[in-house]
């Protein structure tokens, strides 16, 4: 986990993910978990831009991993959809 948090506090910043809501680092646990470093970083350009835009709707469609389990996918785009609810002025 220290390790899967060290990358994705370099690939979004450290201080911009500690202030993410939780339902944002739980997708992005699972996201890195199962893809790796390499392809998150490198294979979803919408969904990184998303994140750094902290756009979780837009996240949400860009999440869909393939070869990926339809829970696992669906739980990662509710995750976000929560975390976009949550977070709306």
């Amino acid at each position: 986990m220290d390790d899967f948090e060290s990358e994705l506090k370099r690939l979004y910043g450290a201080v911009e993910f500690t202030q993410f809501p939780s339902e944002v680092k739980l997708a992005l646990f699972d996201m890195i978990f199962n893809l790796g470093m390499t392809k998150l970083r490198n294979g979803f350009p919408n969904f990184n831009k998303s994140i750094k835009a902290k756009d979780w709707n837009k996240a949400a469609n860009e999440s869909n991993r393939l070869d990926i389990a339809l829970a696992r996918n669906k739980y990662v785009k509710e995750l976000l959809n929560k975390a976009a609810k949550s977070t709306k002025p």
